[in-house]
Formats: C-alpha cells, sequence, structure tokens
C-alpha cells in the first residue's frame, strides 16, 4: 500500500504541474465513476439507493476539500514528504474514533498515535526551518480524509459499499466541474 501510495503521488504531482488540481480531481473522478457504470448495469441502479442521503452528500463534500487540499500541496513538497504526511490520516482517524465514535482504544494503538504525531513533528520541522506552504497543506488535508473515512464507517451501518463508492464518485465529480 506504501509503494502505490507513493506512485499515485509521483503520477499525481506531475500532472498537478501542469493542471489546475480540480481539474485533475475532475478527470480521476469521473473515469472512476465511468469504471462503476458496468456494475452499475449488471447490478441494477436500485443499489444506489441510501438511507441517508445527506450523509453520503456530507462525506463527499469534505472528501473533496482533503483531494483538493493534497492536490494543491503535491507541487509545493517533496515525494517523501507527501507520502510521509499522508500517513498521518490514520493517527487522525484513531482520534476520530475515540472522541466521535467512542470507540474503546487500547494503551499500545494510544502509544502508537502519539508516536506518530511525534514522527510527524520531526518531518515538519526537523531543525529551526519554517514549516513550508505545501507541508500545511497536506498536514490539512490529513483530519479531511479522517474524517471521510469515519463518515463512510458511518454510512457503511446502513448503505451498500457500491453506493458509498459510487455516490462518493459521482458527488466529486459533480463538486470538481
Amino acid at each position: 500500500a506504501g509503494l502505490l501510495s507513493s506512485a499515485l503521488n509521483a503520477l499525481m504531482r506531475n500532472v498537478t504541474l501542469e493542471l489546475h488540481p480540480f481539474v485533475v480531481l475532475f478527470w480521476r473522478y469521473l473515469f472512476g465513476t465511468l469504471a462503476l457504470l458496468p456494475l452499475l448495469l449488471n447490478t441494477g441502479m436500485g443499489i444506489l439507493r441510501v438511507h441517508n442521503p445527506g450523509s453520503h452528500l456530507a462525506r463527499s463534500l469534505v472528501h473533496t476539500g482533503g483531494l483538493a487540499l493534497w492536490f494543491f500541496a503535491l507541487p509545493l513538497i517533496p515525494i517523501a514528504e507527501t507520502t510521509a504526511l499522508g500517513f498521518t490520516t490514520p493517527l487522525f482517524i484513531t482520534l476520530g474514533a475515540i472522541f466521535v465514535l467512542h470507540e474503546q482504544v487500547g494503551l499500545r494503538r494510544i502509544v502508537a498515535v502519539v508516536i506518530g504525531f511525534v514522527g510527524m513533528l520531526i518531518i515538519l520541522r526537523p531543525g529551526l526551518t519554517e514549516i513550508s506552504q505545501g507541508s500545511i497543506l497536506m498536514l490539512l488535508s490529513a483530519p479531511l480524509f479522517a474524517a471521510s473515512n469515519l463518515l463512510a464507517k458511518l454510512v457503511a451501518r446502513d448503505d451498500s459499499i457500491t453506493a458509498i463508492v459510487t455516490w462518493q464518485s459521482v458527488l466529486i465529480t459533480i463538486f470538481c466541474v
């Protein structure tokens, strides 16, 4: 997963150097939506019914914000830093699971989160240098992706994964027009 994430960052970085991030987002999610069409045609459009459309709308808005920040950050910082800061998302997911979903988390996971945040601080400020704009944008994207993941967990209680993925893809495409 780490290798694929790094490869995606490298590819997207090259594209965002030439195209506006919202153009890249639009095409990425449009093709994702088109890739889902055979599945939808095979299973029927009824699979897209959801219990709470507002939750899917909110999740897609949050995810779009995270993606926009990420895509704006990509051309501004080295890929290694992008990838490392992107790995802070699970730390924010854990915090959200504790404080929003009220899940029980063991001591080992709490220690891992603390160590992860210390590592993030080392990446951001290994000395007395100023934190770059790209690093700030990347770091702001992580809690938004975490929120999107937590919202996905909530909507998955009532809706199919196909509906969740399809609605996210369609809505992000629309938001980026």
